[in-house]
C-alpha cells in the first residue's frame, strides 16, 4: 500500500473520492464477469474431457477392426480402399462472441462422392464399419479441438481478469484509500490549525 503523490486539497480529495467509486465497481465488474468466465471453461473442461473419452473409446475400435482387416489384405490395399472415401470432408469455421472473447467454432461439412469399383470388390466388413465410424469420429475430434481452443482462450481471459481483479483490490484501492486518509488528516490539522489562530486573534 503506497500513498499517490497529490496534493493534499479538498478538491483532490474529491478526485480521489470519484476515482476510489470507479475502481470499486469496475472490481465488482471484473469479479464478476471472472465468476462467470470460470463457470464457463469448468463446463467446457468438463465436455472436452467426456468426449476425449469418446473418441479413444472409438480409436480403440478402429484400431481393433484396422487389425483385422489387415489380415485379409495387404498393407498397400488395404490404406489405398482407406483413402478411397465415400465422402470427402472439409472444416468451415466461424467464430461466436462468448463473454467479449472471438471463440473459433467448427463445422464439419462432406461432399459425397462415388467409390471405385475396386473398393468395392475389395471390400470387408470391418473396413465397411471403418469407413462408417471414422466419419463419426471424425466430426467429433473436430468438435473435441474447438472445446479444447475454447477452453485455452477461456483460461487465457481467466488468467488475464484475475490479474485485473488483484491489480485493482490488492494495489489500486487500497493506495486511493491511503491517499484519502492522508488527506483527510491533512485538512483536518489545517482546520484545527486555523481555528486556533482565530481563537488567538478573538482572545487579544
Amino acid at each position: 500500500m503506497a500513498r499517490l503523490k497529490v496534493n493534499p486539497t479538498r478538491m483532490e480529495l474529491k478526485n480521489l473520492e470519484n476515482r476510489l467509486a470507479i475502481a470499486q465497481k469496475g472490481h465488482k465488474l471484473l469479479k464478476e464477469k471472472q465468476d462467470s468466465l470460470i463457470r464457463n471453461f469448468m463446463e467446457c473442461y468438463e465436455d472436452a474431457m467426456a468426449l476425449r473419452k469418446q473418441v479413444d473409446h472409438e480409436f480403440e475400435l478402429l484400431n481393433k477392426d484396422y487389425n483385422m482387416a489387415s489380415l485379409e489384405l495387404n498393407n498397400q490395399v488395404l490404406n489405398e480402399l482407406l483413402g478411397d472415401r465415400k465422402s470427402n470432408p472439409h472444416v468451415d469455421v466461424h467464430f461466436e462472441s462468448v463473454m467479449g472473447i472471438d471463440i473459433p467454432v467448427y463445422e464439419v461439412k462432406s461432399s459425397e462422392k462415388e467409390a471405385s469399383q475396386a473398393s468395392v470388390l475389395l471390400t470387408n466388413g470391418y473396413l465397411d464399419r471403418m469407413h462408417e465410424n471414422s466419419s463419426e469420429s471424425f466430426a467429433r475430434i473436430v468438435e473435441m479441438a474447438a472445446l479444447e481452443k475454447k477452453c485455452f482462450m477461456l483460461s487465457e481471459e481467466i488468467k488475464l481478469t484475475r490479474r485485473r481483479v488483484n491489480a485493482l483490490e490488492y494495489k489500486t484501492i487500497p493506495d486511493i484509500q491511503e491517499t484519502i486518509r492522508y488527506i483527510e488528516l491533512r485538512i483536518d490539522d489545517q482546520t484545527r490549525s486555523q481555528q486556533a489562530r482565530v481563537m488567538k486573534v478573538t482572545h487579544r
